[in-house]
């Protein structure tokens, strides 16, 4: 869970996230670096984005009821207190880390799961990934602070919070795993990016490379740009790219823009705009 929002917003400060190593890292900003000729970032950014293209379909309803149900009998079995019962319900990986630990450990765990369970879930969307394997349900999650959370420097106990929730499953054989659980921000805490229409290049400092890494959120094709919004921790980052005429002609497949996409980017930042950048470079993870 994050340790507040002071900290959060210091990490979005100091950080950005490496999808490969799936950790924060320190951004590659802090050095200026010569830039490439506007027709060489064309080539680059049109290969790149050609081949970074991938995509994962909207998963279907009935499946992401199956998944929840998971979840649901995971956190039944966890509040129960019956960890083996819980653990059937994970990846062969995740028991085998949990089964490596001591038993003062695993009580240690059992108790931070329960604290963190949730009091109501409500999935927001889904997806599959391409070969099928990997299930992603976002969700939004409240929980009500209990003494002990507030004992421990939580929220004072009858705080209701909200945060939001990625739920991965995987596919074992024929069996779903509940694999991992992602705990968000509350959505209002969000800093959200302002889209403006595209200023002239100058309004860009091209003398800097920023690195971005992160989820896409929201994608808007405009008729001068086309608008990617990724989120690091609490604070949305705009990004701004050639309008969907201009990168469907490079070869891009648009439609790999698409919600909790991972992706990675190097652009230049806007002068004044701190959550605003000139894409160079955008790749998309393959799921």
């Amino acid at each position: 869970m994050p340790r507040g929002d002071a900290f959060a917003r210091e990490l979005a400060a100091r950080f950005v996230y490496d999808v490969n190593r799936r950790r924060f890292v320190p951004p590659a900003s802090g050095v200026t670096a010569m830039r490439l000729s506007a027709f060489v970032c064309t080539l680059v950014l049109g290969l790149l984005l050609l081949v970074g293209a991938a995509g994962a379909a909207p998963l279907d309803p009935a499946q992401q009821t199956e998944l929840m149900a998971l979840y649901d009998r995971y956190n039944k079995a966890i509040l129960a207190g019956k960890l083996a019962e819980a653990m059937a319900l994970r990846p062969a990986r995740v028991q085998s880390e949990f089964q490596a630990r001591s038993k003062q450990a695993r009580a240690g765990l059992l108790a931070m799961a329960q604290a963190m369970t949730p009091d109501k879930v409500v999935p927001q969307r889904g997806t599959l990934s391409d070969d099928g394997k990997t299930a992603t349900v976002v969700t939004l999650a409240t929980r009500t602070a209990t003494a002990a959370v507030a004992r421990a420097g939580g929220p004072k106990a009858g705080t209701v919070k909200t945060i939001e929730l990625t739920l991965t499953f995987l596919r074992e054989g024929q069996a779903w795993k509940l694999d991992d659980l992602m705990f968000g921000m509350d959505p209002a805490d969000i800093r959200l990016c302002k889209d403006e229409e595209t200023e002239a290049k100058s309004a860009y400092d091209d003398d800097r490379s920023v690195s971005y890494g992160g989820p896409i959120r929201r994608v808007a094709f405009k008729p001068d740009h086309t608008l990617v919004v990724i989120r690091v921790v609490d604070e949305e980052a705009c990004l701004i790219m050639p309008p969907r005429d201009r990168l469907v002609e490079r070869g891009f497949k648009v439609e790999a823009l698409a919600p909790d996409a991972m992706i990675e980017a190097e652009a230049a930042p806007h002068r004044t705009d701190k959550q605003r950048a000139w894409v160079d470079t955008l790749t998309v993870q393959k799921n």
